[in-house]
This record gives structure tokens, C-alpha cells and sequence, in this order.
């Protein structure tokens, strides 16, 4: 994929503590576009909970960073004065001709660039000094261990799949009953105009829409994904019935559910882009494995495709999303 990838992941706190109040989700948020805008990265979509953060990520193309790119991202990351000290610095290194130090300097933050490691670890250490800075009574360490992550068929199908149930994590919850309610998720910040927001949505669609797509995108594509009729009916009742009676769910009603799959299956799309890359990681697997695509269990084709991941999960990959899971959910 010439290093482009598509990534939806996952983080929780340590101890599934619930940590973050309206303002910590908000400036989590912020703090996140500040991040992804220095990466170089693209967020497509995202919800904070109150113990854990979902982000669909888009990793761009390798392409040149210039000197003077460094110079913008690093003021929108550590401010105008930093910049402007970074610059004063490698034109001072330049002067006295110590182009080693001033190449080995830009390059360093060159490989901060385009990578999904770099923007999960920049964004929760930032993060996380700032909420002990705010929290003064909290010790100890914030997040539970490094982050989940599963690769994302950059399909439109399975793009809007994964953002759907990242929207729908606080209806799965029981905080609202509509994600358009939940003002720090995607969906969420987007219908109350959020540009961003409203961009980062309508490119899950298309890879050059603008925000000004959003309403069409929502009103013709998204939403049929997040309200289409029957997926408010899923319930733990539903889920038992369909698995003694070996049926299946609609990919709307799944996603009214905790699937593990879409946190858990390392990598996620129709049934020839799961076996691509199982091919192209197969040192990875088992020797006795000799496919690579899983079906997701229960759901029914939508828009003519499987969706499949690696990993047949067989320990609780589905539950039902109910005010009994608000525990697990948020």
C-alpha cells in the first residue's frame, strides 16, 4: 500500500477506572487534532469515553516534508515561540556549517511523521501530562498498557462499517439513544457543525471530500449505516436467540452490539483483502493455518460484502449492548 493504511485504535485506562469528566473528553479532543495535524495523519473519526478513546485513523502516502513543514507542524504542537526558536537554531547550525547536526535534527522529527506509533505515543504521554497537571490528586500510570490496533480495508464499505461503531459507542453504552448526542464522538461533533469532524466523516466516503460533503454524505450513505430500521432492536435476548438458532444479524443491528472483531481481529475488510494480508504476514500465524479470512459470526453480507478479519474469535466476540454492559462498554 506504498505505507498508506487505514487503523482503527483502541486505548483504555489502567484498572478500567472511570477517569475523564466532560472537560478531560474535551480537551482530549483538542489535543488530538493538535497531534494528528503534526503527524501528518488523518482523523477520520473517533469517540472519547469515559475510560477509553476509539480513533479511525487514516495514514497518508509518504510524501517530502520540507524544512519549512517541520516548522508549521512543530508550532502547531509546541507553539509559535518553539518554532520560532527551532528555526533561529538550525539557521544558526547552517551558518556555521554544521549541516550534520541540522539533517540529523530535521530527520528526527521527520520519522515523528506518518507514523501510527508516534501519533498513539505522543498523544497519550501529552495527554497524560496534562491531566496529572489537572488532576493533582491522581498518581499512578494513566493508561493500560501501549494500544490496541486492528488495519482497516480502506473501502468504503468497510470504512463506514468501523466508523458507525465507533459513533455508536455511547448508544451501546446507554448514555444516549442517538450518537448524534454524544457531542465527543465524530458523528456527534460533526451534525453540531464541526468542520473537522464533518470532513474526517465524509472522507470515510471519499478520500477528497470536504467538509461541505458531510450532510450529503450523512443523508444518503451514513445514515442508513447508524439508523436503518431494526438495529434499535438488539438486545441480549436477541443475541442468544440468534446464536442457539444459528442466525444472523444485519451489519446495523451488529453494530448496536460490543463485537470484538472490529478491536481484536487485526485487520478487518472483504474476504480477499484479509487473505492479502495474512499472506503478507504469514510468518505470523500458525503453521497449521492455512487461510486467512474469518467471517465476522453472525452478520449478514451488507452491500454485497463479507466482512472478515483474521482471527476466528471464539471467547465472548459479541454482547449485546445494554445498560447491564455499561461496565464493559464505556
Amino acid at each position: 500500500m506504498d505505507g498508506e493504511g487505514w487503523y482503527h485504535v483502541v486505548s483504555r485506562t489502567a484498572f478500567q477506572l472511570f477517569k475523564f469528566d466532560d472537560r478531560d473528553k474535551g480537551m482530549f479532543v483538542r489535543m488530538m487534532r493538535r497531534v494528528a495535524n503534526f503527524c501528518g495523519v488523518e482523523v477520520l473519526n473517533y469517540c472519547a469515553m469515559t475510560n477509553h478513546f476509539h480513533i479511525l485513523l487514516h495514514i497518508p502516502r509518504p510524501t517530502e516534508i520540507t524544512e519549512a513543514m517541520l516548522l508549521e507542524r512543530v508550532s502547531i504542537l509546541y507553539g509559535t515561540d518553539n518554532a520560532h526558536d527551532l528555526r533561529a537554531h538550525w539557521e544558526e547550525l547552517r551558518k556555521i556549517g554544521n549541516t550534520v547536526t541540522l539533517q540529523e535534527e530535521q530527520d528526527k522529527l521527520r520519522r515523528r511523521m506518518g507514523d501510527i506509533s508516534e501519533f498513539m505515543k505522543s498523544l497519550k504521554q501529552r495527554y497524560s501530562i496534562w491531566y496529572r497537571h489537572e488532576h493533582e490528586s491522581f498518581t499512578g500510570t494513566l493508561w493500560e498498557g501501549r494500544y490496541r490496533s486492528i488495519v482497516v480495508q480502506g473501502s468504503v464499505t468497510t470504512l463506514s462499517a468501523v466508523s458507525a461503531y465507533i459513533d455508536l459507542n455511547p448508544v451501546r453504552a446507554g448514555i444516549v439513544n442517538d450518537p448524534a448526542d454524544y457531542k465527543w464522538s465524530g458523528y456527534g461533533a460533526a451534525t453540531a457543525g464541526d468542520a473537522a469532524a464533518m470532513r474526517g466523516i465524509a472522507r470515510v466516503f471519499h478520500s477528497e471530500a470536504t467538509d461541505a460533503d458531510f450532510v450529503k454524505v450523512a443523508e444518503n450513505h451514513y445514515r442508513e449505516v447508524l439508523y436503518s430500521t431494526g438495529a434499535e432492536a438488539v438486545g441480549q435476548e436477541k443475541v442468544r436467540e440468534v446464536l442457539a438458532s444459528g442466525g444472523k444479524f444485519t451489519l446495523p443491528q451488529l453494530l448496536r452490539c460490543k463485537v470484538r472483531h472490529f478491536i481484536a481481529g487485526v485487520c478487518l475488510g472483504d474476504e480477499k483483502f484479509v487473505e492479502s494480508v495474512f499472506e503478507a504476514h504469514r510468518g505470523h500465524f500458525g503453521p497449521r493455518r492455512k487461510s486467512g479470512a474469518r467471517g465476522i459470526g453472525r452478520c449478514e453480507k451488507w452491500c454485497g460484502v463479507r466482512l472478515c478479519t483474521a482471527r476466528k474469535l471464539v471467547k465472548t466476540p459479541l454482547l449485546a449492548g445494554t445498560l447491564g454492559d455499561i461496565r464493559q462498554m464505556r
